[in-house]
C-alpha cells in the first residue's frame, strides 16, 4: 500500500510540475503568440487528469488576458453521474497554498497586514481558542504551518483521510462536511 501511495503521489507531483511548466512557458514567451483555443487546451488537460487511477473529477479555472476559462470534468463520486460545478468545494491544495502565500506577501508589502498580527484581529467575534500554548496564532504561523491547528477540520476528517486511496473517502468526507459549517470551524 505504501509503494502505491508513493507512486500515486509522485505521479501527481509530476502532473502538477508538467502543468505548471506549460503555463509558465506560455506566459514567458517574448513574442505574441497567435490566439489559441485555450478552452480546448484546458479540456484536454482535464481529460488527461481524470484518466489517473485515483482521480475521477477535476475543475480547472484559468484567467488569461482578462477572459475566464472554467472547465469541470468527470463525476464527483466514481460510478455515479454528477460532475463538479462552480459551487463544488475543494480542499486547498499545493497550488492554492502557493497562491494564498503570494497574496499574503503582497498584502504585507502593501502594509495591509503584518506577519506578526494576531489572526483574531481579522475575525468578527471573540476566539480565545485561536492560540497555541498561550500565544496567539499569528499570520506567520498560518503561512508556515506552525499554528498548532489540526491538519484537517473537523478532526474526524483526519481519520477518514488516513487512507485517501479508499474509494469510500469522498463519500465519507461529504457526509462529515454536510453537517459542518463556518461556525463549527471557528469553534476549534
Amino acid at each position: 500500500m505504501q509503494a502505491i501511495s508513493i507512486t500515486v503521489q509522485n505521479r501527481r507531483w509530476f502532473n502538477y510540475l508538467l502543468l505548471s511548466a506549460a503555463l509558465l512557458a506560455t506566459g514567458c514567451t517574448r513574442e505574441l503568440v497567435p490566439a489559441k483555443d485555450l478552452g480546448a487546451d484546458i479540456d484536454e488537460v482535464a481529460a488527461i487528469l481524470i484518466e489517473q487511477p485515483l482521480l475521477h473529477s477535476t475543475s480547472i479555472g484559468v484567467v488569461y488576458r482578462g477572459k475566464e476559462f472554467i472547465r469541470h470534468r468527470g463525476d464527483m463520486e466514481a460510478g455515479k453521474p454528477g460532475p463538479p460545478t462552480d459551487a463544488t468545494l475543494y480542499e486547498i491544495g499545493s497550488l492554492g497554498k502557493t497562491l494564498a502565500g503570494t497574496l499574503m506577501a503582497n498584502a504585507v508589502l502593501e502594509h495591509r497586514l503584518g506577519l506578526d498580527d494576531d489572526v483574531r484581529i481579522y475575525l468578527h467575534g471573540d476566539y480565545p481558542n485561536l492560540q497555541y500554548k498561550g500565544d496567539p496564532i499569528r499570520i506567520r504561523h498560518l503561512l508556515s504551518h506552525t499554528s498548532g491547528l489540526p491538519n484537517m477540520l473537523p478532526e474526524q476528517a483526519n481519520t477518514v483521510l488516513a487512507d485517501f486511496t479508499d474509494q469510500r473517502t469522498p463519500r465519507e468526507l461529504n457526509a462529515i462536511y454536510a453537517r459542518y459549517g463556518k461556525a463549527d470551524f471557528f469553534r476549534v
